[in-house]
């Protein structure tokens, strides 16, 4: 096994500043405490309404689950969209960030928050995503919150704009890249064992749910591999095997759950697209095609994916760039191999 690099994926607990809140004018803190007193929530909608600050995260620094629930609740269906835009993203620092001043999500949760409320989307900008997606994210998978919500009866087959699953997301984190390993991958097995046990009978829908580009949770797990002998773990990768990373382990796990080695998702123009070993052809990826076909993927229709000039690309006068054409001539005659052999 390679070793992992050093990070964690357990949530980040950093401390979160709450000084602002002090510009928060002391007649509006009074209508929302006024109104949580008196459950008026049309009194705090009126404050939402004129949206100069996030009440949410001004709740959450006073530590007051029942305040921040009320204000969800306390949002008018119209002309509030800056209210809806500061929940969303407080709900994002809440899920991945954790402060270890905020309120737990579970605390929120608890007191009636709904299961559904949409999050922002780390890194996007867009309020895509529900509570169970926004819990699988990068280097911070957080498992207890995950079983937490499955519990609760989220649904497992919600989806962001790119139309992924949390399977979708969960796979995609264990990218060779940066993961080498099942210990560090190990939060996103935890989550993809949750997600596949809890899917029960429609577990085979979710192994093949299509994201908006066609991939699956199988084809995004092997859309990655490292590129240039400049990406943390290049050589280990190819000189122990995709077997011995983290990324192998997944696609066994995959593979074991009923996920079809050839399946080909559809995108969301309804066509057709590539397998995960055609995937892994597009990444000129010759161990991870070797690894795929010795399960039984069939590269059949690979050779569209290569264009005829693709050594031009590299400069065989450098280390790198010889070993990208090492690669991709060991990849085509592995495909040529498979080919031949029917």
């Amino acid at each position: 096994m390679i070793a992992a690099l050093t990070f964690s994926t357990a949530p980040a607990f950093a401390e979160y500043s709450c000084g602002w809140t002090r510009n928060i004018p002391a007649e509006e803190i009074g209508v929302l405490k006024e109104a949580l007193a008196g459950s008026d929530a049309s009194a705090a909608a009126a404050v939402l309404k004129i949206g100069r600050y996030n009440y949410f995260s001004w709740a959450v620094c006073e530590g007051d689950a029942n305040m921040f629930v009320f204000l969800v609740n306390s949002i008018p269906a119209e002309g509030a969209s800056s209210a809806r835009y500061n929940l969303a993203r407080s709900l994002q620092e809440i899920i991945v960030y954790r402060p270890r001043n905020f309120l737990s999500p579970q605390q929120l949760f608890d007191r009636g928050l709904p299961i559904e409320v949409p999050v922002a989307h780390l890194g996007v900008g867009m309020v895509d995503e529900t509570p169970i997606l926004a819990a699988v994210t990068h280097m911070r998978a957080d498992v207890e919150l995950v079983k937490y919500l499955i519990g609760k009866g989220a649904n497992i087959f919600a989806t962001n704009r790119e139309r992924e699953t949390a399977l979708h997301k969960a796979m995609h984190y264990i990218d060779p890249y940066f993961i080498y390993s099942a210990d560090g991958a190990k939060p996103y097995f935890e989550i993809a064992d949750a997600l596949l046990e809890a899917a029960g009978p429609r577990k085979a829908e979710l192994l093949h749910f299509s994201d908006r580009y066609g991939r699956t949770p199988l084809s995004t797990l092997t859309s990655w591999a490292p590129r240039d002998d400049r990406s943390p773990g290049y050589d280990a990768y190819y000189a122990k095997g995709v077997e011995a990373t983290a990324q192998g382990e997944a696609i066994e796990t995959l593979l074991k759950a009923g996920a079809d080695i050839n399946f080909r998702g559809v995108d969301e123009k309804g066509q057709i697209r590539h397998s995960a070993v055609h995937r892994a052809v597009l990444e000129g990826n010759p161990a991870l095609v070797e690894y795929l076909i010795e399960r039984g993927a069939n590269p059949a229709g690979w050779e569209p994916l290569i264009r005829p000039d693709w050594e031009s690309w590299f400069d065989a006068s450098s280390s790198s760039g010889r070993k990208q054409l090492e690669r991709g001539r060991r990849m085509i005659e592995i495909l040529k191999g498979a080919s031949s052999r029917g």
